[in-house]
């Protein structure tokens, strides 16, 4: 994992780097979260972010230094059921 640069601070030093990465993550838990949801809106908001959104979307995959297309075939193979990727529902966001 790499270092991050110091910010010095009252009572000691953060790590900007990794509290990106800390932030990334629960962005993309909260995500897979909202995937799970049963209110429809959840799931709508957390399939365009997961799916469609590219630029929010790249950003955060950035941060957590994964590959935005290896991610999204992950997710289409190992969380989406077969309703979600061939029925149609998400190409309607």
């Amino acid at each position: 994992m790499a270092q991050g640069t110091a910010i010095p601070l009252e009572g000691g030093q953060v790590r900007f780097e990794t509290n990106h990465r800390k932030l990334a993550a629960a962005v993309f838990r909260i995500a897979l979260e909202d995937l799970k949801a049963s209110h429809p809106n959840n799931r709508r908001t957390a399939l365009h972010f997961l799916l469609k959104d590219e630029s929010d979307f790249s950003f955060w995959c950035q941060r957590l230094e994964v590959d935005p297309v290896a991610f999204r075939n992950g997710l289409r193979k190992h969380v989406l059921g077969p309703y979600e990727c061939f029925s149609g529902f998400v190409s309607e966001l």
